[in-house]
């Protein structure tokens, strides 16, 4: 059996015109006035944006820009990033981990090297991951990604950790990335960059630990596993859009 590093699991609104046109995105601040706190903030719909989970105005860096393709790619107001996603049987993931800066609290880079980050996004703890996905998408919980695993496994008999490992940059087995989910080796905290991806799901188990979702090598690991950390840990996040 070839050897890997030691890794121990611990038990531990906006409106889109996704038209082949490339459309200004629009706010509104419509809805239910306890759940979206946009409703008693006032900015420029046009020139800014606001988080209807925390009433946070701010510059929208995503406005009149026509580098990008709507249809396929989703541009963060925040901050003027652009992420790929996909339509994956009944929901619409991010194809790439986030890479958004929360400045003041639980994220970083892989050993502080943007290099990790701009090919495998920050890592950030369970507190940082629940508020950091952009407008209109959300932290999966962990019944939306055994939904995931149950539709792209149907009809196929390969595991679901081969179907979901992108087909390069894992130093274990690359897999074959069926549907464009391309799961990558982000690693954990200071660990098993290259060999492991885990995932925070919204899910927390107690007041100090969360759930997330853990893919390592395919040769001793053919399911997503569930796995449980201290909420301290910093992992990957994956987005995915919300209903």
């Amino acid at each position: 059996m070839k050897k890997i590093p030691f890794f121990i699991a611990p038990c531990v609104i906006f409106i889109l015109n996704c038209s082949n046109e490339f459309p200004r995105i629009e706010y509104t601040p419509d809805g239910d006035v306890e759940t979206n706190l946009c409703t008693r903030v006032t900015y420029d719909r046009e020139t800014e944006y606001c988080d209807p989970r925390t009433g946070i105005t701010g510059e929208n860096k995503c406005y009149g820009r026509t580098d990008y393709n709507p249809a396929s790619e989703l541009c963060d107001v925040r901050d003027g990033k652009l992420y790929k996603y996909k339509v994956i049987f009944t929901q619409i993931w991010m194809t790439e981990n986030l890479n958004y800066n929360t400045n003041d609290y639980g994220s970083r880079c892989y050993s502080n090297d943007e290099s990790n980050c701009l090919l495998y996004g920050k890592l950030y703890n369970w507190e940082a991951s629940t508020k950091v996905c952009p407008i209109g998408w959300h932290l999966p919980s962990d019944n939306e990604w055994l939904e995931l695993i149950s539709n792209v496994t149907t009809g196929n008999s390969s595991p679901p950790v081969t179907i979901l490992k992108a087909t390069t940059g894992w130093k274990n087995d690359n897999g074959t990335d069926d549907h464009g989910f391309s799961a990558l080796p982000g690693g954990v905290t200071n660990q098993s960059i290259g060999y492991v991806g885990v995932w925070w799901t919204s899910d927390d188990v107690t007041t100090a630990t969360g759930y997330g979702r853990y893919i390592g090598d395919i040769e001793i690991q053919r399911s997503v596993m569930r796995v449980s950390y201290n909420k301290e840990v910093l992992i990957s996040v994956r987005c995915v859009k919300d209903k």
